[in-house]
C-alpha cells in the first residue's frame, strides 16, 4: 500500500501560481479578443474580407477566456479535493484511536482483547506462513 502527503503550505503556493498564471492567460484572452475585433475592422473598403475575417474570428474570440476559465475550475477543484483528503484523513486518525483505545495487548504476540465488552471479538495470532490474516475466535 502507498502512502501520499499533502503539505498544504506547499499546495496553497502551488494554487497560488496556478492563479496567478490563471489571470496573465485571461488578460492575454482578453487583448487577443480584442485585436481580434480590431482586425475585423481593420479591412477598410474590403467589406467581402472583413466580412470573411468575421466569420472566421468569431468562433475563436472566446478561446482563451475559456481555457482560463477552465483553469481556474480545475485549481478550485484541486483545492476542494485536497481539503476533502485532509479532512477524510483527519477522520480516519480519530476513528482508528477510538478504534484502538478499547485494545489491551494479550501476553503472546498478535493477540489483542477488547475491553469494551464481550460482544467484540478476540484477534488470534497471525498466521502468515499458511497464507492467513488474523482469524476471529469465537
Amino acid at each position: 500500500m502507498g502512502s501520499w502527503d499533502i503539505r498544504p503550505e506547499a499546495l496553497h503556493a502551488v494554487l497560488a501560481d496556478v492563479a496567478a498564471d490563471g489571470q496573465s492567460m485571461m488578460m492575454a484572452a482578453e487583448d487577443a479578443a480584442a485585436s481580434g475585433e480590431e482586425a475585423t475592422n481593420a479591412f477598410g473598403t474590403a467589406s467581402d474580407v472583413a466580412a470573411a475575417f468575421g466569420r472566421f474570428w468569431a468562433p475563436r474570440k472566446d478561446v482563451g477566456s475559456r481555457a482560463a476559465g477552465a483553469l481556474f475550475h480545475k485549481a478550485g477543484v484541486a483545492a476542494e479535493t485536497a481539503q476533502l483528503y485532509l479532512a477524510a484523513d483527519g477522520e480516519m486518525a480519530d476513528a482508528a484511536s477510538t478504534a484502538t483505545a478499547g485494545l489491551t495487548v494479550g501476553a503472546g504476540p498478535g493477540h489483542a482483547r477488547w475491553s469494551g465488552g464481550s460482544a467484540a471479538p478476540v484477534l488470534a495470532p497471525f498466521l502468515s506462513g499458511r497464507g492467513f490474516g488474523a482469524a476471529v475466535l469465537p
